[in-house]
C-alpha cells in the first residue's frame, strides 16, 4: 500500500506550497514527521499479518478484528474503501501526469497556456 500511494510523485505535484508557505523546514520536518507515522502504519500492520497471515488483504483483517455480527459488514465496506482509494489514486496520478506534459511544452513553447479542455484531452490519451 506504500508503493501505490506513490509519494515523490505526490509531492512533486505540491511542492510548490511547501517551498513558498513553510520554506525548507516544512520540508524536512514533513519528511521526518510522515516518515514516523508511516513506520507507525507499517508495524501495525505488520503484527496484524503475522497474527492473521492471508493473501486476502486488510479486509479479511477487518473481518477477523470485528465481532461476528459486524464481520460481513466490515469487510464489505474495507474492501470497495480499498476499491475506490485505487482507482483514486490512479485517476489522480494519470490526471498529474498529463499536468506534467502540457507544462512541459512552455518550455519550448513559452507562449503556450493549457486550457482545462487540453488537459482533459491528455489525460485521456
Amino acid at each position: 500500500s506504500f508503493a501505490i500511494i506513490a509519494a515523490p510523485y505526490g509531492i512533486s505535484t505540491t511542492f510548490y506550497i511547501s517551498l513558498t508557505d513553510g520554506q525548507s523546514v516544512t520540508v524536512l520536518w514533513g519528511w521526518v514527521l510522515i516518515t514516523l507515522i508511516s513506520l507507525c502504519i507499517a508495524a501495525s500492520l505488520g503484527e496484524i499479518c503475522a497474527v492473521y497471515p492471508t493473501a486476502g488483504g486488510v479486509y479479511y483483517w477487518s473481518a477477523m478484528l470485528s465481532t461476528k455480527k459486524w464481520a460481513p459488514l466490515t469487510s464489505w465496506v474495507t474492501g470497495w474503501l480499498t476499491l475506490v482509494g485505487n482507482w483514486t489514486v490512479t485517476t489522480s496520478i494519470n490526471f498529474g501526469g498529463a499536468q506534467l506534459i502540457l507544462s512541459a511544452i512552455t518550455l519550448w513553447r513559452e507562449d503556450f497556456v493549457p486550457n482545462a479542455y487540453q488537459t482533459v484531452l491528455m489525460y485521456w490519451a
